[in-house]
């Protein structure tokens, strides 16, 4: 590493948190913050990270972010507690999955005709980022409404299910030249063995060293069994970051869970994870991307796919399951907003030698996360403002397994 990529990561790292500040004070995801930050430092505008060695040393430190957030995401991932909240908000969670899906995929594939590209640009429409519903909750006082409580989880499901697809699609159009029916026993074995090992050896070795009173040992052996478990997926043609996540699931049911979130966190949002976003905003090239119609003509029909089909996917469920229109409007808006997961997907998408995404899509989905970031709150209020007090008071009100 050079002294001027030494210089510009540790700008990154420290710019990353003013950043930050500034989006909680503006009261928007840190997430678009960052992006534009990266954007400014890219070619786009400045080009800061002009020479390789610089590059090469941001990309390593945005692969480790990815598998740490998703690491993170398992982490949080209470599958005990999901258990608890019934069936509706899992059957919303599959509307806000699959209609996206299909709606996207079968936009995308109209424009280019080709299946790969479809399939993924489909897949980045499924996951949900719910921060950003949450924030506008929170503003109106309404987190202790079913509508709230429904949406929060189906997210999490959302995530797991959106993951897990993701995971599927990789193994089936980059497999190797593996056979659908070989990529389905991959991908079933390295679930059971990630399985058996995650509910059997991780815990032991994480109660078996916590027992020592050596610095940071938890935490330590936490990372080996998440690089691991991301290193294993990636060598059987799933994303790295099914690894992570599953690694989490099963870390997050042990003792000493809340000690490596707590320490992941300050380590992943301290150097990696910020740098992930930066880079996501790096990589887009406004100069070398050609504005044709056409592509401005994808841009917004993408948006408009992944908004209406999480609130026609999610909203008609919701419908479905019992609550009136305006409510599953609302439980709609709170699923359209995308963001880290969404972004992941491209990230995976164009790693590893795939190259199933062109600079457009990245683009695109860009445009997606920050359109639907800004659109959200404005949609959330406005369906809460067809609502009266008396029906989003209580979380006695609507159905009751929500």
């Amino acid at each position: 590493m050079n002294g001027f990529a030494m210089l510009v990561f540790a700008g990154f790292v420290i710019f990353s948190k003013f950043i930050v500040i500034g989006c909680q004070k503006l009261r928007i995801p840190p997430v678009i913050g960052l992006i534009f930050f990266g954007l400014l430092c890219g070619p786009s505008v400045f080009n800061i990270a002009h020479d390789n060695e610089t590059h090469l040393m941001i990309e390593h430190f945005s692969e480790i972010g990815v598998v740490i957030l998703l690491f993170i995401v398992g982490l949080e991932t209470d599958l005990d507690q999901l258990k608890k909240m019934g069936k509706n908000s899992f059957w919303i969670a599959v509307g806000g999955v699959f209609i996206p899906f299909f709606m996207g995929a079968g936009v995308s594939f109209l424009f280019f005709k080709d299946w790969p590209r479809a399939v993924l640009l489909g897949s980045i429409l499924t996951a949900t980022s719910v921060s950003i519903s949450v924030l506008t909750f929170a503003d109106l006082k309404k987190m202790n409404s079913v509508e709230a409580r429904t949406i929060v989880t189906s997210a999490i499901i959302d995530d797991i299910i959106a993951i897990i697809f993701l995971s599927v699609i990789l193994g089936m159009i980059g497999g190797g030249g593996r056979s659908i029916g070989m990529t389905f026993v991959w991908i079933i074995s390295y679930f059971v063995g990630a399985t058996v090992v995650g509910m059997t050896v991780v815990p032991w070795l994480i109660n078996f060293v916590s027992k020592y009173k050596v610095p940071n040992i938890v935490t330590a052996l936490a990372f080996g069994f998440m690089i691991i478990y991301a290193w294993t997926a990636h060598q059987v043609e799933l994303a790295s970051i099914t690894g992570a996540y599953a690694c989490g699931v099963f870390l997050g049911r042990t003792k000493q869970a809340r000690e490596i979130m707590r320490d992941v966190e300050t380590i992943g949002y301290t150097l990696f994870v910020p740098i992930f976003f930066i880079l996501t905003g790096m990589n887009i090239s406004l100069k070398s991307q050609p504005i044709s119609g056409m592509f401005i003509l994808f841009v917004m029909v993408f948006i408009f796919v992944g908004i209406f089909g999480k609130i026609g996917g999610c909203g008609a469920v919701a419908k479905k399951l019992g609550f009136d229109w305006n409510r599953s409007f609302v439980i709609g808006a709170g699923m359209v907003p995308r963001g880290e997961v969404a972004l992941v997907i491209v990230s995976i998408a164009s790693s590893g030698g795939r190259n199933f995404l062109t600079q457009a899509d990245k683009t695109s989905v860009i445009f997606l996360v920050l359109v639907t970031a800004m659109l959200t709150p404005f949609m959330i209020k406005w369906g809460f403002s067809r609502l009266s007090d008396d029906k989003t008071s209580s979380l006695t009100k609507g159905p009751s397994n929500a």
